[in-house]
């Protein structure tokens, strides 16, 4: 990817081995989730708020960081964070999903430019760009293994 010019992959070094083991889902934290958060599924206002999420046949219960990161490469990182914590998610789903979204572009980026996949080249930058957005929650969570109530920002 940085030689194709497409992407930085010290980015890549912002999530250290412990904030990685912090982010890992929690036990208990399953919800119904929809599974399938893409553009087409979503109705969104023209300021960027997510008005309302349609098409909810996939849904089963699992972890909401992949809803959070369906909405972020959707709609972006910011807005992803205002939908899930207006739905009562805590920061650390909510920083999980943003990991879950950046790791995906970033495979899926590799894959296109690799050949195994055909997505358009244009999509794929601009969920990159949204997953990557930098949003103050990053800066300014802390987490800590003894947390048993995220529910709180």
């Amino acid at each position: 990817l940085a030689a194709a010019d497409e992407f930085d992959p010290a980015r890549l070094l912002q999530l250290t081995p412990p904030g990685a083991a912090q982010l890992a889902a929690q036990p208990g934290t399953a919800v119904l989730a929809h599974h399938d958060l893409m553009g087409e599924h979503l109705v969104v206002s023209v300021d960027g708020r997510v008005r309302g999420v349609l098409d909810w046949t996939g849904t089963a219960v699992g972890d909401p960081a992949e809803d959070i990161a369906g909405l972020a490469l959707a709609v972006g990182s910011g807005a992803a964070v205002r939908a899930a914590t207006l739905a009562g998610y805590g920061a650390r789903p909510c920083l999980r999903g943003l990991w879950l979204a950046r790791c995906d572009t970033v495979i899926r980026l590799t894959d296109r430019l690799e050949g195994r996949d055909d997505s358009p080249l244009p999509l794929l930058r601009t969920r990159l760009r949204r997953a990557w957005e930098a949003i103050l929650l990053e800066r300014v969570t802390e987490l800590r293994e003894d947390t048993e109530d995220d529910t709180e920002l």
